[in-house]
């Protein structure tokens, strides 16, 4: 293995709520973050729900290289034009995310190898053109392609292909196991710009560290220490369901355009505010909720909450869309 970057911690809340007091686009509304924490019924604050089908079984290195590739391509799903997506496995048909879970399981039933760094560095296109084969065509193809590449690529150059020794190299702390991977792989990069100030996002590098927490849970793995410090993982749902709640309040403009599917361009002034504004609100909705219940609600389970709540009926609003390999 290779020597390691720094793993040092990014200050993902406190550049949150530095975009947050200085937004022009988005606020945080702090009453309805309030009414919201009286409300809500605390045991529906869990672990977003993961059916059995899609659910990793096996050794703690071989969970974490699967963690991680999933994590590499795990962005994006929605599709401006054209038929959603799917994949069929083991008699069902899934979408969107589980849809990604469900042809990754799909090709290592078939070919084991698909859970090597070797074999995502070597990776062609008309490989994962059968590999993603269903109904429709997973968007961002190319991006995702290019992705797993250097996903592979740079886990054999620094990790010796073992995702287990990024892990050992944070130290198997949440927050340390984010910066690394973040600094590791480009395509992990969630980094913005906004008013000359860097904005440390991290979305799919937080959640990798969540996802191996989790999957390591569920297959008797190593446990990771400092989960409560991870942020919200800023993506598309969390924003709309925040929006649905009354939480965040757009300038109208804005909101008129996210209601019409107008792209809204990446690293805009406008998509920086609305993914930090959504990190900071969670954040205070954790605290609220903590505070209000007296037991500790961290931000990433409030996140998950959020996310499995934005798929119900009674969500009408539109997720804003923005064509980006970040989340």
């Amino acid at each position: 293995m290779t020597k390691a970057q720094d793993c040092t911690p990014y200050d993902v809340r406190g550049a949150a709520r530095r975009v947050s007091e200085a937004a022009k686009w988005v606020r945080v509304d702090q009453e309805a973050i309030t009414q919201w924490a009286a409300a809500v019924d605390p045991v529906s604050i869990r672990p977003a729900p993961r059916p059995a089908e899609l659910r990793f079984q096996g050794s703690p290195r071989d969970t974490a290289r699967w963690v991680l590739l999933v994590d590499c391509l795990n962005f994006c799903f929605w599709a401006s034009e054209g038929e959603l997506w799917s994949v069929e496995y083991q008699g069902r048909r899934w979408q969107r995310y589980p849809a990604l879970v469900a042809a990754l399981r799909r090709a290592i039933a078939r070919e084991p190898a698909w859970l090597t760094a070797r074999r995502w560095a070597a990776a062609q296109p008309a490989e994962l053109e059968e590999l993603f084969a269903g109904h429709g065509r997973i968007p961002m193809f190319e991006d995702r392609v290019r992705l797993m590449q250097e996903t592979g690529r740079v886990l054999i150059g620094l990790y010796d292909g073992e995702a287990m020794n990024l892990v050992e190299a944070a130290d198997f702390d949440a927050a340390r196991i984010a910066a690394l991977t973040c600094r590791s792989f480009e395509g992990f990069r969630d980094i913005a710009s906004y008013r000359g100030q860097s904005v440390p996002i991290l979305k799919r590098a937080q959640i990798f560290a969540s996802d191996l927490a989790a999957a390591w849970k569920e297959n008797n793995g190593p446990t990771l220490s400092g989960i409560e410090s991870l942020t919200a993982f800023a993506d598309y749902r969390i924003p709309q369901m925040l929006r649905h709640l009354g939480i965040l309040r757009l300038d109208s403009d804005f909101a008129d355009r996210i209601e019409g599917e107008q792209l809204i361009p990446a690293s805009s002034e406008e998509e920086i505010e609305l993914r930090a504004c959504s990190i900071w609100a969670v954040e205070l909705m954790a605290e609220t909720v903590s505070r209000q219940r007296g037991a500790p609600f961290p931000a990433w389970l409030v996140d998950e909450y959020l996310w499995d709540h934005s798929h119900d009926p009674a969500v009408t609003l539109r997720h804003h869309r923005t064509v980006t390999w970040f989340y």
